[in-house]
């Protein structure tokens, strides 16, 4: 066997004990980027998310609102007159929390009633509160998912 002295051993044992920091360091330094990396990617994923949504619960009050406003003209109520208000309340409903779907399509049956009624302005305060309920239901909604970020 090698026969070593105390001050070899001490250099060895440095060496090595340097060369296991490095190591244990780099490996570190590398999976803290790396995850802080991930949670940035996850953020900016879950706010562009939150915004589409956003984006849709606004199209879609403005399709109804606007639905609404064109029952106050002289026309008949036609399927493809529906058709937008629907398919943006199927989205609506695919993403949204069961609040804010159930408020969406109520919203929606009002503003059909408020078209094919005789008595517009008597709907108006119904057609309000089903609209109010609506946006409070997605300011909820936005709420949460915020606050989960």
């Amino acid at each position: 066997m090698f026969n070593m002295d105390n001050q070899t051993l001490i250099a060895i044992s440095g060496i090595v004990s340097t060369l296991f920091a490095a190591v244990f360091t780099g490996f570190l330094t590398a999976w803290t980027s790396i995850r802080s990396k991930k949670l940035e990617a996850s953020h900016t994923i879950s706010i562009s998310l939150i915004e589409r949504r956003e984006s849709l619960y606004t199209e879609f009050l403005d399709e109804v609102n606007s639905f609404v406003y064109r029952a106050f003209e002289p026309e008949d109520l036609k399927p493809t007159s529906v058709t937008p208000m629907m398919a943006l309340e199927t989205k609506v409903a695919m993403i949204a929390n069961s609040a804010t779907s159930q408020a969406a399509s109520q919203l929606c049956s009002v503003a059909i009633e408020v078209h094919k009624s005789n008595e517009k302005t008597s709907l108006s305060d119904k057609f309000m509160r089903a609209r109010d309920t609506f946006i409070k239901a997605c300011k909820d909604e936005l709420k949460l998912l915020y606050e989960k970020m």
